[in-house]
């Protein structure tokens, strides 16, 4: 696929998915919402056969592990094009731990 240097010379295909039943199943991506929706694996008839988690504390066999989630987690504000002097007017990220008991509450 490459000479040892990261640039693809050739294109093998896409991946063929298959359960122990034979079943061939196709990627189906759940719309993101703080990137902790699954990658579903449904087949043909669009019956689910299969998930895995996005997240990589909870999935067994990460694919994505490339450069673009490093800079992509540091610079979230330019990412989502966010003002730069926003800062001034509130906290960015307070309250991005969605269902966690510990995560500051903002009163209404």
């Amino acid at each position: 696929m490459d000479n040892g240097d990261g640039i693809a010379i050739g294109w093998l295909g896409h991946p063929i998915f298959r359960d122990k039943d034979k079943h061939e199943l196709f990627i189906c991506r759940m719309p993101t919402f703080f990137e902790t929706f699954p990658v579903v694996l449904v087949d043909k008839d669009e019956i689910i056969r299969a998930d895995v988690p996005l997240r990589k504390a909870k999935s067994k066999y990460v694919s994505n592990k490339h450069i673009w989630y490093g800079p992509r987690a540091l610079f979230r504000d330019v990412f989502a094009d966010i003002d730069p002097d926003l800062d001034a007017q509130m906290e960015f990220g307070a309250f991005q731990k969605l269902g966690d008991p510990t995560t500051r509450r903002q009163v209404v």
